[in-house]
């Protein structure tokens, strides 16, 4: 996560003026203010945190995000179902479902065995909502900062 984490937080700058500064890189092409940025938040969370604690916080996110994203798939389908599909889901409409299921399943247990990480977590996306409203606000009637269009 070391590599790859920082040039997510980089396409996140270019993408979105109001975090432009995660975007800047070095000489060598390194995102060296994404990297940093990293840096912080993980020694704030090994600071403030067991190493369970992050586990739990961090698993919570990913899960939700992967199960927010598999769920995508069926909104998808419902409300444009004209859109190119150069990728199938193997195993379509099945796997999915399983795999809402079981996430579901974990996720419910995380939430109910420790509530406070998992409130931590959802702290943590309303902070990231809270920055994507922010954006949209500030640069409403600019055209998008970087690659995606929104």
């Amino acid at each position: 996560m070391v590599w790859a984490g920082p040039r997510v937080t980089q396409v996140m700058g270019e993408d979105f003026r109001t975090l432009r500064f995660l975007s800047v890189r070095n000489s060598n092409g390194v995102p060296h203010l994404s990297l940093l940025f990293q840096y912080v938040l993980v020694v704030a969370l090994v600071v403030t945190s067991t190493f369970e604690s992050i586990v739990n916080y961090i698993g919570i996110i990913l899960s939700l995000s992967a199960f927010l994203t598999v769920a995508g798939v069926f909104v998808l389908r419902v409300t444009q179902p004209r859109l190119p599909r150069p990728y199938r889901t193997w195993g379509y409409p099945v796997t999915p479902i399983v795999f809402l299921l079981v996430t579901g399943w974990m996720m419910f247990f995380v939430i109910k065995a420790r509530p406070m990480v998992t409130l931590a977590g959802a702290g943590t996306l309303a902070a990231g909502l809270a920055v994507y409203a922010l954006d949209k606000f500030l640069w409403r009637s600019a055209p998008p900062a970087g690659g995606l269009s929104r």
